[in-house]
């Protein structure tokens, strides 16, 4: 952001947020202070110059060209956050029940600008193939060293059950998990500022003080900036699926660890600390499922994902499945 913009945030500001970036989005020493710029008597027009500082900083230093996702499920009707990055799918209590949802769910609708002519495909009989061979890559340079020790472990023991199960999973080296994180994060605030702004404006006690502070960043972040992200995701999806090569699925955690709670008051700014492991796939537009691996300590589910190539739904379907049926977590119920 250049000194002369309107919206340029303090000098002192800007030398800890280049700090921050050039840490490369995390470090023990930034992030505590950077959690200085949620308090509530910051005025919105300095905190949101200061983040969508960082955030670019990161972009233009890693950015560069972008492509439409086609989705497989229609989005007509659904309320969007962001309208690149949006996508819709089922939540379901086993993989089978999500394929059986997703063969109705799935087809195209005209209504929806994302849909895609795409062959139907029985994604019920999909849940019952074989991973014989399947090659499955685990991206574990995303979370190494990151993840709690009950999510750890459920992650080798979930790698050693699709290899029971005639999977061929290898580590690979995707690239960095903040390149897509601070991508998909200037991406969607952007676009949720532009689909929202009038709303916030008119009505804002229609949304949380949280998802209030959250649109209101986008306000800051210029055309130019948006481009950029826009540019770079296009990037993010051709070297991903140059790693790819040779196999057919990616698996890495969904968190690095048990869910969190909902608790009041949230953090404004969560994306300020660990990336999102859920968002290299919405940056890359692919087919992924979330399938419970386990229970931590504390009684919560841990999960891991599964994502495929572009309409390979089916290849998902089928590790997830086989995954399950090896395993004892989806006959747990909690205790209400």
């Amino acid at each position: 952001m250049p000194n002369g913009s309107d919206h340029s945030p303090p000098p002192d500001v800007c030398l800890l947020l280049r700090a921050h970036a050039e840490a490369r989005w995390l470090s023990a020493e930034v992030v505590p202070v950077l959690r200085e710029l949620e308090r509530d008597d910051i005025p919105v027009e300095q905190l949101g110059a200061a983040l969508a500082y960082v955030e670019v900083l990161w972009i233009e230093a890693r950015g560069r060209a972008a492509e439409t996702d086609a989705a497989r499920a229609d989005r007509y009707g659904v309320t969007p956050l962001a309208w690149s990055l949006d996508n819709a799918g089922p939540m379901t209590k086993s993989v089978e029940d999500n394929a059986l949802m997703l063969d109705v769910l799935a087809g195209y609708d005209p209504n929806d600008q994302a849909s895609a002519k795409a062959p139907k495909v029985d994604y019920g009989a999909s849940t019952h193939r074989s991973i014989k061979g399947m090659r499955i890559a685990l991206a574990r340079s995303w979370y190494e060293g990151g993840l709690t020790a009950d999510m750890a472990k459920g992650m080798d023991e979930a790698v050693r059950v699709l290899r029971d199960q005639g999977a061929v999973v290898e580590e690979v080296v995707f690239p960095d998990i903040r390149d897509y994180h601070i991508c998909g994060r200037v991406i969607i605030t952007t676009e949720a500022h532009a689909i929202h702004r009038q709303e916030v404006i008119e009505t804002p006690e229609k949304f949380g003080y949280t998802t209030r502070r959250r649109f209101q960043l986008g306000a800051f972040l210029s055309a130019e900036q948006y481009l950029s992200a826009v540019r770079f995701r296009r990037k993010l999806q051709v070297d991903t699926r140059a790693a790819m090569r040779g196999y057919d699925l990616v698996m890495a955690p969904n968190q690095w660890g048990p869910p969190e709670t909902f608790e009041e008051p949230q953090a404004i700014f969560h994306f300020l600390g660990k990336p999102s492991l859920s968002m290299p796939f919405n940056v890359t537009g692919q087919p992924a499922l979330t399938v419970c691996c386990g229970f931590g300590s504390d009684g919560f589910p841990l999960a891991f994902q599964l994502a495929g190539r572009p309409f390979d739904e089916a290849s998902v379907f089928a590790a997830g499945a086989a995954y399950e049926r090896a395993t004892p977590w989806r006959l747990r119920r909690p205790t209400l």
